[in-house]
């Protein structure tokens, strides 16, 4: 059972993002379940209602390995994301302007 850590710092390897610790005989799981909890208003006060409901998430590496690259940008698309290809350049573009910063200081 995959378990989800989380880093109390922004400056920690991850830059606050949550983690998996993926034990050596092991590998990334290709979708994950979380239970998203919300109260409900209740008609008694003193009665806290909940609604759950489940959300599955893909890993998307898998995603990319099986899918054609036109499916795969499907699938970006729908999640809100760039086309690959787009999201590649514009990361180079953020890579190159970091390396930069570090080559000044």
């Amino acid at each position: 059972m995959p378990e989800i850590y989380y880093e109390e710092s922004n400056s920690g390897i991850t830059s606050g993002l949550p983690f998996i610790k993926v034990p050596e005989d092991k590998s990334m799981p290709g979708c994950l379940f979380m239970c998203e909890v919300r109260d409900l208003k209740s008609k008694d006060e003193e009665e806290v209602e909940k609604e759950i409901a489940i959300h599955s998430y893909a890993n998307m590496t898998l995603l990319k390995n099986e899918l054609s690259s036109k499916d795969y940008n499907k699938v970006r698309k729908a999640l809100g994301l760039m086309p690959l290809e787009k999201a590649t350049k514009k990361g180079e573009k953020i890579n190159k302007k970091i390396n930069k910063n570090i080559d000044v200081n």
